[in-house]
């Protein structure tokens, strides 16, 4: 018979055996992938500035975290234009010399925004201004007034007590919105009389649309210098407002892009017309350049945008197209896809369905039902 110690030594060895196994059998078992956890503030970290750039997610990040990428039917099989690279819309260097001297004569006589609605929409500007300032200016206008109230009161918002009050409108409604109609009335006012009025409700819903649409953009997605992304939406289409009055100077081919069509009948594209008179009614150069630039991602690289018009040209026709797809395309829907190159150089995906958010849309379509409202549509 074996001594007590050494069935003990044995029992010891059985034991050490079992629980070797049993760690193996846990180390070496399949396990769920941890979540990626997210980064932690260290104690005694006063680097602001680091703490946010800590935890702030990059720009592909920011779609994906919000889990607010909405399954749009629109945007499931988007159908694409083709673009022949041999077509480039041309630049204002490049046009004809005469024609161009034509249309800067011509555009000399448009009206000039009124002056108390470019007071207004500067005063919106300021995160330091009241309602009851803005209202005090808007009060001056009656037409505008009575708008505002019209918008406010309409059945999107489905108030409970109907609002009388314009500074009470102002403060419901905010400021990118109440901005948006301000600048409508300008324009209403400096419009070419020949404009029919379902042509100028249509340019009117596309461009509010791409302006919420670029401010979303700019704020949540592409976060980065203060463009006043929203002022450059509401006018970017502006050039096609003012082809009525231009002679028309050829034919276009309706198999090119409408681009490309604009400058065979006219000379010109809307996008350059729509710079001249923002230069001549003295708006911001960068906005300008803005207007300038907007198509220039779906057909040219980024190189031939000056370094600091990129990001807003892209937010600009990233709105363009996303808008156009969903349906807020104004008088012409065709969408061509953007280069490559952009999406790389902003780190985005090029899946343009991950930018698309339902508070994206939501505030496309509060623009858009304001708009409605307010033109009596």
């Amino acid at each position: 018979m074996d001594s007590p110690l050494a069935v003990l030594a044995f029992l010891i060895a059985v034991a050490v055996a079992v629980v070797v196994l049993v760690l193996g059998v846990i180390l070496l078992s399949p396990r769920p992938p941890l979540a990626p956890s997210s980064p932690r503030r260290q104690p005694g970290n006063r680097d602001a500035a680091a703490d946010v750039a800590a935890i702030a997610p990059a720009p592909l990040e920011v779609a994906a975290e919000r889990s607010a990428a909405i399954a749009h039917p629109l945007l499931r099989n988007v159908e694409y234009r083709i673009f022949d690279e041999t077509l480039q819309p041309q630049t204002l260097d490049e046009m004809d010399e005469e024609i161009l001297a034509d249309i800067r004569a011509r555009i000399r006589d448009v009206d000039t925004l009124p002056t108390v609605n470019l007071k207004i929409s500067n005063l919106l500007r300021d995160p330091n201004s009241s309602a009851k300032k803005v209202a005090e200016l808007v009060s001056t206008n009656p037409l505008l007034s009575a708008k505002i109230l019209r918008a406010i009161n309409s059945s999107y918002y489905a108030l409970p007590k109907q609002v009388t009050s314009v500074g009470r409108a102002i403060t419901l409604l905010g400021y990118n919105d109440v901005r948006s109609l301000v600048i409508q009335d300008s324009l209403r006012k400096a419009l070419p009389a020949m404009l029919s009025p379902r042509r100028i409700r249509d340019l009117w819903l596309h461009s509010t649309a791409v302006s919420a649409c670029a401010h979303h953009i700019a704020v949540h997605i592409l976060p980065g210098e203060d463009h006043d992304m929203f002022t450059m939406g509401l006018f970017h289409d502006i050039g096609k407002y003012f082809f009525p009055l231009l002679d028309t100077v050829g034919r276009p081919s309706e198999d090119n892009p409408q681009l490309i069509q604009e400058e065979q009948l006219y000379g010109i594209n809307h996008a350059l017309l729509g710079s001249l008179v923002a230069r001549r009614w003295k708006i911001a150069e960068l906005t300008v350049k803005g207007i300038e630039y907007h198509h220039h991602p779906w057909c040219l690289p980024p190189e031939s945008i000056p370094a600091e018009c990129l990001r807003p040209a892209f937010i600009l026709c990233l709105a363009d197209v996303i808008c156009r797809i969903l349906g807020y395309g104004g008088e012409v829907i065709e969408v061509y896809p953007l280069r490559q190159e952009y999406f790389r150089h902003f780190g985005l995906a090029e899946d343009i369905g991950m930018l698309v958010t339902s508070a994206l849309v939501n505030e496309v379509e509060r623009a858009r039902a304001n708009v409605e409202s307010y033109i009596g549509s």
